[in-house]
């Protein structure tokens, strides 16, 4: 019998099969990519979406940080040869004094209890002109046809979970305190999240 940790393998691998081509004109389409060096994957799973980037962008040096340790383990297995480094833990756990030209934070942002203080955490480790791109599930609009119960009763327990721990639920909202952050921090680089 295949195991839970195999299973999420395949389910990371094909989202990642399924999406990439199609992300691939966001990061065509950014200056702020292109320059960047360092790349933070937040939330990396098993890294196989990292490899593909590591794949298109030989020139980047990439940090993957998965809070599942046995998905982590996975994600060595796809780090060579390219220049990926997998940090098992969260954003915490990356060095204080790392540095970041861009954030890629696909499918994770949703799991955070407190989204505020991550967004603070990448404030104070990107360079001043760093990129993030979030991609983030809008639970609102979600809709099976046809109707699969156990996916959508598990949906909701999720929507429900992410209420009651108070989260900021929309992503502009998030954003506003991001630009507020930085704007603290270009000149207090112990700004508190307004």
């Amino acid at each position: 019998m295949r195991t839970r940790d195999a299973i999420y393998d395949d389910l990371l691998r094909y989202q990642a099969e399924l999406s990439f081509d199609f992300e691939q004109a966001f990061y065509r389409s950014s200056d702020v990519w292109r320059s960047a060096r360092r790349v933070l994957d937040f939330g990396a799973g098993n890294c196989y979406y990292t490899r593909k980037l590591a794949e298109k962008n030989p020139e980047k040096t990439f940090v993957c940080v998965e809070r599942d340790a046995a998905l982590a383990r996975r994600g060595c297995g796809w780090a060579n040869p390219y220049k990926i480094e997998v940090v098992t833990g969260h954003s915490r756990t990356v060095a204080d004094d790392a540095a970041f030209d861009f954030v890629v934070a696909r499918h994770a942002m949703s799991y955070l209890a407190d989204r505020a203080a991550f967004m603070q955490w990448v404030v104070h480790h990107t360079t001043s002109t760093a990129g993030l791109l979030t991609i983030d599930a809008d639970d609102s609009k979600f809709f099976v046809r046809p109707a699969l119960p156990l996916l959508e009763a598990g949906n909701e327990d999720f929507k429900k979970d992410v209420r009651a721990s108070g989260v900021i639920v929309t992503f502009a909202r998030c954003c506003r305190r991001v630009e507020a952050i930085r704007v603290l921090s270009s000149t207090h680089r112990s700004a508190d999240c307004p």
